[in-house]
């Protein structure tokens, strides 16, 4: 597979087909097929090139119509209590004081890791919950296009703004995505790690862990794996 059909094997693996009324405004947006998570909710990721996924987070403070059918598909964003956009053009520039902290019952959130039990700082300090749920969403790549770019592989549907993205809140972007991610960089600098096999057997390492399967990121996983194998399949020995 090469990078100009990773769009096409992703929409075979994970697209549910259909378009939507609002959606058809931004090229190349699709949804994932639908899930149910642990307390049995229907949900779909919304994926797409980088810069129209973007577009989307823009236009959605504003745009009421497409506020309304995200919500109806049940478009997920990965907010704690609920998947409704952000609404409104003058959203919080800053946290200010965040108080005292205050308690959260860790057995009501069922999380991605097991291991991982510990409370969000948006669980325990309103002013920072309040900070984090009115930031516009982000378009998140879903594979670190940093690492596309040292394996010299950001080209057509991996490019930059066209490579596979997922809409996300700001909050899970920043704060668990792109440091995790970004400290894995270092592996594909060095000359050594570039070849397929190398490269193929880390990028699973990598996002085995990140989107685990079975869990509420598992369709994202999926598209990593596309990904990965594009890799593979580029880089010589």
């Amino acid at each position: 597979m090469t990078p100009p059909e990773v769009w096409k094997e992703i929409q075979r693996q994970t697209d549910d087909g259909r378009i939507f009324p609002q959606l058809v405004k931004f090229s190349g947006i699709r949804l994932t097929k639908m899930q149910r998570d642990h307390r049995g909710v229907e949900f779909r990721w919304l994926v797409g090139p980088y810069a129209q996924v973007r577009a989307i987070a823009q236009f959605l403070r504003v745009d009421a119509a497409l506020q309304i059918e995200l919500t109806q598909l049940r478009v997920r964003f990965g907010r704690r209590d609920d998947d409704r956009p952000p609404s409104g053009e003058h959203p919080l520039k800053g946290i200010g004081d965040w108080g005292p902290a205050g308690t959260f019952n860790l057995s009501s959130v069922h999380r991605i890791t097991p291991a991982k039990t510990i409370a969000r700082v948006t669980d325990l300090y309103d002013p920072v919950r309040k900070y984090w749920s009115m930031r516009s969403l982000e378009s998140h790549h879903i594979v670190e296009k940093g690492v596309l770019r040292d394996l010299k592989l950001n080209t057509d549907d991996l490019a930059d703004d066209h490579a596979p993205s997922v809409l996300l809140t700001a909050e899970f972007h920043q704060r668990l995505f792109t440091p995790e991610l970004a400290s894995e960089r270092g592996f594909f600098k060095e000359t050594k790690n570039r070849t397929a096999s190398a490269a193929y057997q880390q990028l699973n390492r990598i996002y085995n862990d990140v989107y685990p399967q079975n869990s509420v990121l598992s369709a994202l996983r999926t598209i990593a794996g596309v990904i990965s194998e594009v890799v593979r399949d580029n880089l010589s020995e």
